[in-house]
């Protein structure tokens, strides 16, 4: 099975780009915060990453049909976007050909954005931080809290880190604390708004805090809809709408 990526885009992304990514771990926070980036930004489709095993997935999006892996671009904000979890068997090869793109493109730095399980967090901060060597030694971590050693991160977002930290690329990781039950859009605006003040946006994040609740309801059955959807098709091989 040939399960090589490649990427399609409809133009090149200006040099000194900030790449920022987030997926589906801890109460979708990376995702979630993506999602919202791109709408509030009004960022443009731009591209997708394909395979010759791509997931057989596809949704419409307000109208539009939605593929897999998508990125968007907003200035000089290039966000990619996965539209469900990535599969353990793809992260590894997915994950590295995202990050020799970044680098490739010579992108200014990665913000990546996660989740860290609120049953760690202690009475001071709502996020840890972890950043590679080489964005810790072209930029100050300010005031940040960073993540305790002996902590983990785990999945798609620590295959990308750890390939940045191979490629020597300037890459930072906001973790703000998240329930690990349910889907956490507060988290979310947590991450939002820390990328706001880190690069002088005026992002809104009253819509995650507004509405919470639907919104965690929305995502609850759009989470349980994917992962029936995934489920039947790792047993079946097939898949019908």
């Amino acid at each position: 099975m040939n399960d090589e990526f490649s990427l399609e885009l409809s133009r090149r992304i200006r040099e000194g780009s900030v790449f920022i990514t987030g997926f589906h771990g801890i109460g979708f926070v990376g995702w979630i915060a993506v999602t919202h980036l791109i709408k509030i930004l009004k960022a443009e489709k731009i591209g997708y990453v394909i395979s010759q095993d791509l997931p057989p997935y596809a949704v419409l999006d307000k109208g539009r049909l939605s593929l897999p892996f998508e990125i968007f671009a907003a200035g000089r904000y290039v966000f990619f976007k996965s539209n469900l979890p990535i599969e353990p068997r793809q992260a590894s090869r997915l994950t590295k050909k995202l990050a020799e793109w970044v680098v490739d493109e010579s992108f200014k730095e990665a913000i990546l954005i996660g989740g860290l399980d609120s049953r760690l967090k202690g009475e001071s901060g709502d996020f840890k931080v972890v950043s590679t060597t080489a964005y810790a030694e072209k930029n100050s971590l300010r005031d940040w809290e960073l993540l305790e050693d002996g902590l983990y991160i785990v999945g798609p977002l620590a295959l990308l880190l750890n390939w940045f930290e191979i490629m020597d690329f300037p890459a930072l990781v906001v973790l703000p604390y998240a329930n690990t039950e349910r889907v956490d859009p507060l988290a979310a605006s947590i991450a939002v708004r820390f990328i706001s003040e880190m690069y002088g946006l005026k992002i809104d994040v009253t819509e995650l805090e507004a509405r919470a609740e639907e919104l965690e309801r929305e995502l609850l059955e759009a989470k349980k809809r994917m992962e029936e959807a995934l489920e039947k098709e790792r047993s079946t091989r097939l898949f019908y709408v």
